[in-house]
C-alpha cells in the first residue's frame, strides 16, 4: 500500500505586480492541480483560482476528472461572459487524481507534470503550444524564427471558450516516486538538468525542497509567477493486521 505526502506553493516572482497563478493539493482526495491564469487586471487570477475550486468540488461529488475539466471550462468561461471585467480570461491546467497505485493526469496548456523516478526526471505532459506543435512536425523554425520563440504561445487554455482540449494521460506509481506540478514560472528560468540535480540533492522534506527550488528561481530574476506542487509516494510502513 502507498502512501502519499503533498505540499504546494507559490510565488510572486521578481517581476509581476500580481500572481496570476493558483495551486493547491487535496489529501483527502488524493488530488494536486494548478493553474495558471491570463487575462486582464486580475482575470487570471479569477480563472485560476475558480478552475482549482471547480475541479475540487467536482471531484469530491464522485466524479472523473475528465468531468472535473470540463465542468471548470464550463464556469469559468461563463463567468468571462458574464462579467466585461473577465472578458478573454483563461488559465493553464494541470491536474493530478491519484487512485492505489495509478494517477490520471489532465492538462491543458502549458503547465506540466513531472515525474522524478531513480534519479531521471521525465516529463509527463506535452505543452500545448505552437513550439510543440513545430517540433512535433519536425520544423525548427518559423517565418525565420527559430521555435523557442513560440514556447509560450498557446494552442489550448481552459475558459476562453465553450469547450477545450482536454490532454488525459495516465501512469503507475512506484515507491519512492516524486511527481511535480509547475507553472511555466518554474521551468521557464530552471532547466529540467538543473532541476532534477536539485532533486537529487534534496531528498528531506517536500516543503524545503520546492523553497529551494524557488529560492533558485527567484535568484534566477524570475520574471513570472512561480507555482509547484510536490508529490512523493511511499510505501505504507504500517503493519497488515
Amino acid at each position: 500500500m502507498l502512501t502519499r505526502k503533498m505540499c504546494c506553493a507559490t510565488d510572486i516572482g521578481v517581476v509581476r505586480k500580481t500572481n496570476q497563478d493558483s495551486v493547491a493539493v487535496f489529501p483527502d482526495l488524493n488530488l494536486a492541480v494548478l493553474a495558471d491564469g491570463m487575462g486582464g487586471h486580475l482575470a487570471g487570477d479569477v480563472a485560476s483560482r475558480k478552475a482549482i475550486e471547480v475541479v475540487r468540488d467536482v471531484v469530491r461529488e464522485g466524479k472523473s476528472l475528465e468531468d472535473a475539466v470540463v465542468q471548470a471550462n464550463t464556469e469559468v468561461y461563463a463567468l468571462s461572459e458574464e462579467n466585461e471585467d473577465y472578458t478573454g480570461m483563461g488559465t493553464t491546467l494541470v491536474a493530478a487524481h491519484y487512485d492505489g497505485l495509478k494517477v490520471k493526469i489532465a492538462n491543458v496548456g502549458d503547465s506540466r507534470m513531472y515525474r522524478f523516478r531513480n534519479r531521471r526526471f521525465e516529463q509527463l505532459t506535452v505543452d500545448q503550444t505552437v513550439a510543440q506543435e513545430l517540433r512535433d512536425k519536425g520544423i525548427d523554425n518559423k517565418n525565420g524564427k527559430h521555435i523557442s520563440a513560440f514556447e509560450h504561445v498557446l494552442t489550448n487554455a481552459l475558459g476562453i471558450q465553450e469547450a477545450c482540449g482536454i490532454a488525459i494521460s495516465h501512469d503507475v506509481v512506484q515507491p519512492g516516486d516524486l511527481h511535480l506540478l509547475c507553472s511555466d514560472g518554474l521551468t521557464g528560468v530552471l532547466e529540467d538538468e538543473t532541476i532534477s540535480s536539485m532533486l537529487t540533492k534534496n531528498t528531506g522534506a517536500l516543503e524545503g525542497v520546492t523553497q529551494t527550488l524557488f529560492n533558485t528561481a527567484l535568484l534566477r530574476a524570475a520574471p513570472d509567477n512561480i507555482s509547484a506542487a510536490m508529490i512523493r509516494s511511499a510505501l505504507s510502513s504500517r503493519k497488515e493486521e
